[in-house]
């Protein structure tokens, strides 16, 4: 261990600040904002890519939103719930709810045709 030099890595030496050692510490912080601004850009654009934006949609959709989401009549989606051919569901009492991520899945996940 060199005298004067703590192991937290301060960047001091014999009560001298290490000039690198700052720079190198500020430029890391910097880089962690830019990091998380970019994952908040992404995280946007992949919602927009898409052609929506889910920060205001809710979490939990009945079959109607869910018909509207996936632009087909409400009766379809009802149709798909009682064959089990459609995105999962879960009742709640004598309701039936979905959950938006996984219909988004279930719609990424259908074969293409043509």
């Amino acid at each position: 261990m060199v005298p004067g030099h703590s192991k937290t890595g301060s960047g001091v030496l014999n009560g001298v600040q290490n000039p690198i050692s700052t720079a190198f510490a500020e430029t890391w912080h910097g880089l962690c904002r830019v990091a998380h601004a970019l994952a908040a850009t992404a995280a946007v654009w992949r919602a927009h890519l898409w052609g929506m934006d889910t920060r205001n949609e809710p979490l939990i959709m009945t079959g109607e939103q869910v018909a509207e989401l996936l632009q087909v009549s409400p009766r379809t989606v009802e149709e798909w719930r009682q064959t089990n051919s459609g995105p999962p569901f879960r009742r709640v009492g004598r309701h039936v709810r979905y959950l938006r991520p996984e219909v988004l899945a279930w719609f990424q996940e259908l074969v293409r045709h043509g």
